[in-house]
């Protein structure tokens, strides 16, 4: 009797399983992680505001509130299984990392212009700078994995097809 190879069938079924449950996990946690953030920070703010730079504050704070509430807009698309789900987190996550970016520039900027008033020393400037760090790593690895797995992957493809309700696109 002949031995036939049945090869397995290449079709991805759509749903959110694998590594796209590892990304739907990441972003259920996201407006939790972003209060806990924006909470452990009010008491810098507060600083910030006290020194002047009350316009980087309030940058900051409607930076963190538009993508706290684009997370949650997001969280929506992803659990309806909407076509602009993938496109709007290519958006969320290449818009964070910039955000995250221009802030990490636009601190040490300030940073060094107190130095250079004598109002906090090199010392407590370079700490500050180094709790940036992580919040600027986290945002390019979360874009560095998430981005070319959201444009490359069958299932993703496969999961998001459903287009917004006509109502929702009229408003």
């Amino acid at each position: 009797m002949a031995d036939y190879h049945v090869p397995k069938s290449t079709k991805i079924d759509g749903g959110i399983k694998g590594w796209l449950a590892i990304f739907t996990i990441g972003a259920l946690l996201t407006p939790l992680r972003m209060l806990w953030d924006v909470a452990s920070s009010l008491s810098g703010y507060k600083e910030i505001w006290k020194l002047g730079y009350q316009p980087i504050v309030v940058i900051e704070v409607l930076g963190n509130l538009v993508f706290f509430v684009g997370s949650i807009y997001g969280i929506r698309l992803l659990l309806t299984l909407r076509r602009s789900a993938k496109k709007f987190y290519l958006l969320f996550l290449a818009g964070n990392f910039l955000f995250l970016f221009l802030d990490n520039i636009v601190s040490r900027y300030m940073l060094d212009d107190l130095v250079s008033k004598n109002m906090i020393t090199p010392a407590v400037s370079l700490d500050i700078q180094n709790s940036l760090v992580p919040d600027l790593e986290r945002g390019f690895l979360v874009a560095i994995i998430w981005i070319p797995y959201l444009l490359k992957s069958k299932r993703v493809k496969a999961t998001f097809r459903h287009p917004l309700p006509p109502e929702v696109v009229a408003e």
